[in-house]
């Protein structure tokens, strides 16, 4: 498969992006030596930088699949108590919500207040167990659901 995207962009997107390295495959390697495995989770970074880029719908499909991933990890974090897990989660529950054009914003918004509140729980714990630095992180994880301006109500 020869790249999509011309060399020029993929060079510019090089430059900009967060994860790639110039170890990254060069412009031209062909998808299937970038996707066999060798480049563990960086294949897509490799595979851009190389010039070969998916369709909108595939991107779509993969942020909803990290979505729910995510939301899979952060709930089992909260049910095993681990309070340091849940921040990490947090965090990824929220990151791709801007991108997930095909789900109506209130449910995104409710699973960033559900992850919020795991995080305010976690915050509790973390007080009660004598643990002040995890608490006050928990807490700053949690307080944008407290200070966004919505008031918890489901617009419809």
């Amino acid at each position: 498969m020869e790249p999509n995207i011309p060399a020029l962009v993929a060079a510019q997107l090089r430059r900009d992006g967060v994860d790639c390295t110039p170890h990254d495959p060069v412009y031209g390697t062909p998808l299937g030596e970038i996707v066999d495995g060798s480049w563990g989770w960086s294949w897509l970074e490799g595979a851009v930088a190389a010039g070969h880029v998916p369709h909108i719908e595939g991107v779509m499909l993969a942020v909803r699949g990290i979505h729910a991933m995510s939301m899979e990890e952060l709930r089992r974090s909260d049910a095993a108590g681990a309070d340091g897990d849940i921040l990490g989660w947090c965090h990824q529950v929220e990151q791709p919500a801007a991108l997930i054009f095909d789900r109506p914003a209130t449910s995104v918004a409710l699973e960033i207040d559900e992850s919020r509140g795991v995080a305010a729980i976690a915050a509790l714990r973390c007080a009660r167990d004598g643990n002040a630095l995890a608490a006050l992180h928990c807490a700053v994880v949690a307080a944008p659901a407290a200070t966004d301006g919505r008031d918890g109500a489901v617009a419809g």
